[in-house]
């Protein structure tokens, strides 16, 4: 369980990262757009769209 909460973490610490990255794209004027974190931040894609029970929505 350590390890998961470990890449968990990595994950969030990634995506921030890309977040500040991009976000600074923005201010220069070579992004329209404006990123954030949310409650969904750390975790994986599956997760999100599975609405966090780890399966994906509507797909067998």
């Amino acid at each position: 369980i350590a390890s998961e909460s470990q890449d968990v973490d990595k994950e969030f610490e990634e995506r921030k990262t890309m977040v500040i990255e991009h976000n600074k794209k923005y201010d220069s004027g070579e992004s329209t757009y404006y990123c954030g974190m949310n409650h969904m931040s750390d975790l994986e894609i599956h997760e999100v769209c599975g609405g966090g029970k780890g399966e994906l929505s509507g797909r067998e």
